[in-house]
């Protein structure tokens, strides 16, 4: 299956199984299935890319509607990531929000359920 995949990419057989092994779970012998945990991890390493093409500071609407991915949603997946998220003017809405990676790094809080 691999081969096939390799041979019907046009890419090495090691970046395959490489990104298989990243972004999939085997099933089988031969199979390989996404889940949402996979899916997630898939989009939060376009982000990162898609960062550092734009210098670290970028506007999401783009990257938000090739992955057909509501901009809030993205905006928090910028936020896990560790990018200052700033809202579009009203004027900029379909441009979606700033992002900007920068440093030092500082990550959202975890919530934590208080205890009764």
């Amino acid at each position: 299956m691999v081969q096939k995949m390799s041979t019907s990419l046009s890419i090495p057989v090691g970046l395959v199984n490489g990104l298989l092994k990243k972004f999939a779970t085997k099933e089988r012998k031969n199979t390989y299935t996404r889940d949402q945990l996979h899916q997630d991890k898939l989009k939060m390493y376009i982000f990162v890319l898609a960062l550092s093409l734009h210098s670290y500071n970028m506007r999401i609407g783009g990257v938000c509607e090739a992955l057909s991915l509501p901009s809030e949603k993205a905006a928090n997946f910028f936020k896990e990531i560790g990018c200052v998220v700033t809202a579009a003017p009203a004027k900029e809405k379909q441009q979606g929000h700033s992002v900007e990676l920068r440093v030092p790094l500082t990550f959202p809080r975890i919530k934590r359920l208080k205890k009764k």
